[in-house]
């Protein structure tokens, strides 16, 4: 891709994107999810494994739901509504902690 001015522009390419957020979302979602679900089983944990199970699982709902349903996807891809700069801020990072890469790449993606 040129610029007007002739000047090269390197955009960064869709699959190779893709590949490495499948594998972050394996590695940083999946993989500790089965984690924290497994090993109260496996092992002998404090009375307070549960506890913490929730707050996990609460966080996970309030990163995937919020960050990436409202954040990145109503919000940034399809501006159902306007929000000021600091709820933008927090929508960012939750969409980017959910695993889903930042913002700019999952809008245009989408």
């Amino acid at each position: 891709m040129t610029a007007p001015a002739g000047r090269v522009v390197h955009a960064y390419p869709a699959a190779a994107f893709r590949r490495r957020q499948r594998r972050h979302f394996a590695v940083s979602v999946v993989l500790p999810s089965a984690a924290a679900l497994t090993l109260p089983w496996l092992l002998p944990l404090p009375s307070n494994t549960l506890a913490a199970m929730v707050l996990g699982l609460g966080m996970w709902f309030l990163v995937g739901e919020v960050g990436v349903s409202v954040g990145l996807h109503r919000h940034f891809a399809h501006r159902s509504f306007e929000a000021v700069p600091a709820l933008r801020a927090v929508l960012a990072a939750l969409g980017a902690m959910a695993a889903q890469g930042p913002a700019l790449y999952w809008v245009s993606l989408h």
